[in-house]
């Protein structure tokens, strides 16, 4: 619910502390960025470049997936420094990005979103793909961005964001 009173469907995630494992600037990188690390690998998993650069943060353990966020302004965090649901703000614009779950082969009706064909008159075209045009529009998807923090909460280590694909459209109601 938004602070006019609005419902909108949106998806809950709980995303787990994060720290920082480096910090980039425009003096020394010539961009603003933050490498954050998710999850931990076994230590035999581990290559020994990847234990020195979790070493430099603090941590003991190397993270299984390291990210990194361009930022416009000049990072505020440190080195070790943990993101969580509290790093964000209920109004807050933030850019989500993930891989979606995994359906399988599956046809253009539920890939792509395509209408199908007509269902009488012998037309034999129902489930089928037929013509998809000469733009990029079915081939990527998949991804949410430009979202909008609804509701963050530090107790349930939880957040609700409300976002666009990036065909600009809402998100599909499911």
């Amino acid at each position: 619910m938004t602070p006019k009173t609005s419902w909108y469907p949106s998806p809950w995630s709980r995303p787990a502390p994060a720290p920082s494992f480096q910090v980039k600037t425009t003096a020394t990188d010539g961009y603003n960025a933050v490498q954050i690390g998710f999850s931990t690998k076994k230590s035999k998993n581990t290559s020994a470049a990847e234990k020195q650069h979790a070493a430099k943060a603090g941590l003991t353990d190397a993270p299984r997936v390291l990210s990194e966020v361009r930022l416009i302004d000049a990072p505020t965090l440190k080195v070790g420094d943990i993101v969580n649901v509290t790093t964000f703000t209920e109004g807050q614009l933030v850019d989500v990005i993930g891989v979606t779950k995994g359906k399988g082969f599956q046809g253009v009706v539920k890939r792509f979103r395509v209408a199908g064909g007509p269902a009488a008159h012998g037309s034999m075209f129902h489930r089928r793909i037929g013509s998809v045009g000469m733009r990029q529009t079915p081939g990527r998807g998949g991804r949410i961005r430009r979202c909008l923090v609804i509701w963050a909460s530090s107790a349930h280590h939880a957040e609700s964001p409300r976002g666009e694909n990036h065909r600009g459209e809402k998100p599909h109601p499911r």
